[in-house]
């Protein structure tokens, strides 16, 4: 760092000033978005510290600090560096996001809210607050789902699709609630928002396949539940799911005549739940409908050891 020819600074507030410019620097070049252990945390959290030692007034120093201890778990700490910066910049984003965070993992949620719109105000753009924003308004709409007030509820879903039409999750909550109201067709609207947003959202393509089989859609629900195991192949919901709509797939083509393709649905709805108790008694009646009388006995017996109250398989 050069002084102008007429100041008379001394070498040791040279290498002072220089020293700060290279830790500001330093300080900058920090993404702690990219810290994956405390080790990381802690060194920064040391460029931080000595930054806000030289320098109070410097916003980065106390919302680098904020940062690094939230991530350590330090969230009073974490509060406190980012009320610091705002007393220096009362609009800082950064700052007012960080607040947020800690207050969202307090679940006052709608503090949280008042600091991310605050946040927004001052840096429009800043797509992280927005993505916060919406997560916060759905959380706080599933709490108040939860506690019976359904309306407010749904009214923080839709604030969450207004303030980022592309956060998934609202929508998919905006499709349960009308789907417990018995709003089968809006609840497919919200739904199928959800998965164009997140096609891998197996809740989503789950509750399409409950609409779909409520509606008797039987085909469009069984292919509703595939594309939700093939999202997550270990959701047993929609395995059960799936077992009930086959069973009930079987049925109906045993009603139209087609016995072949009746035992093929049984059959592929016993390899999702190997417990389902209806499908090895239908297997049993198509089995017996064939002539094929020990197959048949052995798929009753299989109904009754996995629900012993199942009468038609006794009787049978």
């Amino acid at each position: 760092v050069s002084c102008h020819p007429s100041c008379q600074c001394s070498d040791a507030e040279n290498s002072l000033l220089g020293g700060q410019v290279l830790l500001k620097r330093r300080a900058r070049s920090i993404n702690s978005a990219q810290f994956v252990s405390k080790a990381q945390c802690n060194d920064a959290l040391r460029v931080f510290t000595e930054l806000s030692e030289l320098d109070e007034a410097d916003v980065l120093a106390h919302t680098g600090r904020g940062d690094c201890l939230r991530m350590l778990e330090d969230e009073t700490g974490a509060f406190d560096c980012y009320m610091a910066a705002l007393e220096i910049d009362p609009q800082d984003a950064r700052a007012l996001y960080g607040c947020a965070m800690v207050l969202k993992g307090q679940q006052r949620m709608h503090d949280a809210i008042d600091y991310l719109e605050r946040a927004l105000k001052a840096e429009p753009t800043f797509d992280e607050a927005r993505v916060l924003l919406a997560t916060v308004y759905t959380d706080l709409g599933t709490c108040l789902k939860v506690g019976g007030r359904t309306d407010e509820g749904m009214l923080c879903y839709t604030k969450a699709t207004a303030v980022d039409g592309s956060y998934a999750a609202a929508f998919y909550n905006l499709g349960v609630v009308c789907g417990e109201r018995g709003e089968a067709q809006q609840a497919l609207l919200y739904y199928a928002k959800a998965v164009e947003l997140q096609p891998t959202y197996p809740e989503a393509h789950c509750n399409i396949g409950v609409i779909h089989k409520g509606l008797g859609q039987l085909s469009d629900a069984v292919a509703a539940y595939e594309a939700a195991l093939a999202a997550s192949p270990n959701f047993v919901l929609a395995k059960n799911n799936l077992a009930v709509a086959l069973t009930d797939l079987g049925t109906a083509a045993k009603t139209a005549g087609d016995q072949k393709a009746a035992v093929r649905h049984y059959k592929r709805a016993l390899f999702f739940n190997s417990a389902h108790a209806d499908a090895y008694y239908n297997l049993g009646v198509a089995y017996m409908e064939q002539q094929k009388i020990d197959k048949s006995i052995l798929n009753y017996e299989l109904a009754v050891q996995f629900n012993p109250a199942h009468f038609e398989a006794c009787n049978n």
